[in-house]
């Protein structure tokens, strides 16, 4: 009984000074690190990572963390005594609660589209610099208040380049000049959304009549035609165009041809294929060829921008005097 015990103790010994020698190893067969933490659970010591910001960085007493849905972001900004966060360009005074805000001073505004009704969630940021919002469901926006050359830019994703706002700027921006922050006012783009027919949503003219497809084409909602959004093709004589149209497949579709004299005049009459005029929906060309044949080697050349016909061969004299192609379609038959 006495050598069994002993042997017991000598056996169990034993295995301790292993264990001591090897070091001691949690439930995936890792040395125990110094400063890690480690839960006893009944297969043995798992580890426990520390908690970890965002950022990778390990919880650090005395900071502030706020709650996001990747997790603690430590708070990137101070709170006044009401709770608010503390803005740039704004006036505060220190008091036995806290900061006590004394003048709010902002860069704010409001966006509208181009049929007048107020635009939530497009981004307005100040250049250079890593302030952005986004307008509120009544278009209202408010940013820090910065002094000096400021430059405020428009978007949001998926908005068609001709229906981007210019730059905002204003190069002597001051506390002095503007005690109660700069109001930048109604901020218009010129387009609208719309519900498509497949049920997405899609930038359009203030109108309605000329809807972006975001896929490099351009609808007339009243025609029932569907232009190419973008001119490709410039310079060509007129067989080249021929065989451009005939050629080109462009969003999943096949059938283009050249447009008449009268179809391209809507486009025209609409301010919406010209700079000089207005939006550039249609982009890329000035002058156009048309379907419309006068013998063999020419035919009608019309000019988007000043509205005016022609006939040509595509071999006119001079530097870049020759049309470029506009392709059409039926996409309602």
């Amino acid at each position: 009984m006495g050598k069994s015990a002993l042997a017991v103790i000598v056996l169990l010994s034993g295995l301790l000074f292993v264990s001591c020698e090897k070091g001691m190893r949690d439930t995936e067969g890792k040395p125990l690190q110094i400063g890690e933490q480690y839960v006893m659970t009944k297969a043995g010591l798992e580890h426990a990572p520390m908690p970890r910001d965002t950022d990778g960085n390990r919880l650090e007493a005395g900071r502030e963390y706020i709650m996001t849905s990747e997790g603690l972001t430590v708070k990137p900004y101070l709170e006044d005594n009401a709770g608010n966060k503390v803005q740039i360009g704004s006036d505060y005074m220190m008091t036995e609660e806290g900061l006590k805000l004394v003048a709010k001073r902002d860069i704010r505004g409001r966006v509208r589209d181009g049929s007048g009704r107020f635009v939530g969630g497009i981004t307005v940021s100040i250049a250079h610099s890593d302030h952005k919002v986004q307008s509120d469901a009544d278009g209202n926006f408010s940013l820090p208040f910065i002094e000096g050359s400021v430059r405020i830019g428009v978007g949001m994703r998926g908005l068609p380049e001709w229906c981007k706002v210019e730059n905002l700027e204003n190069s002597a921006l001051s506390r002095e000049a503007y005690p109660s922050g700069w109001d930048i006012g109604m901020v218009e783009l010129p387009c609208t959304l719309v519900q498509a027919g497949d049920g997405r949503s899609r930038w359009s003219t203030a109108n309605g009549r000329y809807v972006d497809n975001g896929d490099g084409t351009v609808t007339d909602t009243e025609s029932g035609l569907m232009w190419e959004a973008i001119a490709q093709e410039q310079n060509l004589a007129w067989d080249a165009a021929r065989e451009y149209v005939e050629k080109l497949n462009l969003a999943g579709f096949s059938d283009w041809r050249l447009p008449t004299p009268r179809e391209v005049g809507m486009l025209f009459d609409a301010d919406i294929a010209c700079g000089w005029r207005g939006l550039t929906v249609i982009r890329g060309v000035v002058s156009v060829w048309t379907s419309e044949q006068y013998d063999p080697a020419s035919a009608v050349v019309y000019n988007l921008c000043t509205g005016r016909a022609r006939k040509s061969s595509g071999l006119d004299e001079g530097v870049g005097i020759n049309p470029g192609v506009v392709a059409v379609r039926n996409a309602v038959k």
